[in-house]
């Protein structure tokens, strides 16, 4: 992959395309985020219209800690607020930052635009559950449709004495 993009970038070092294309095969190939970083950067220089580059940029400044991840994210919002990938990346962001009410925001606007991938928030309901935050644990395991959430919801209802709920 880094070959092919290499060649792309000297046969036209203006592609956008060639020098993200690059960037990821180093920050997702081979772990290498300063190899990335140029290539990043220089595709938003190109063209910072386009989502998927933001996105990546700010991916990449989550990995090196050069500049505020959550400020290029909520740049990928605003270009498009549907993009749900920006959304799971400001979460997990929160979620390292032990910031509890952004986390569970951003994860609450990802399962709205991504239901399918359950699994990020699956387990930060849990975590909320194993500490003692129920309530809000609850309100999205109640989101999930996968039935290890069902059992964990049972255990939070059992706790509480309601049985028949936590049966059902």
């Amino acid at each position: 992959a880094i070959k092919v993009f290499r060649k792309t970038i000297l046969a036209d070092p203006e592609m956008v395309e060639g020098h993200l294309g690059l960037g990821l095969a180093y920050m997702d190939l081979k772990n290498d985020w300063k190899g990335a970083f140029n290539h990043i950067e220089k595709a938003h220089n190109l063209d910072s219209s386009r989502v998927d580059v933001e996105y990546h940029l700010a991916r990449l400044y989550r990995i090196s800690e050069r500049s505020d991840p959550r400020r290029a994210a909520g740049r990928v919002i605003q270009l498009d607020p549907e993009y749900a990938p920006a959304y799971l990346l400001l979460a997990e962001i929160y979620d390292e930052m032990n910031l509890e009410e952004p986390t569970i925001y951003y994860y609450d606007q990802y399962l709205k635009r991504n239901p399918e991938d359950q699994e990020m928030v699956y387990q930060f309901a849990r975590r909320l559950a194993e500490s003692g935050r129920h309530e809000i644990a609850e309100g999205l395991l109640k989101q999930l449709n996968d039935p290890r959430s069902n059992m964990v919801l049972a255990q939070m209802m059992a706790a509480r004495g309601q049985y028949e709920d936590a049966f059902q």
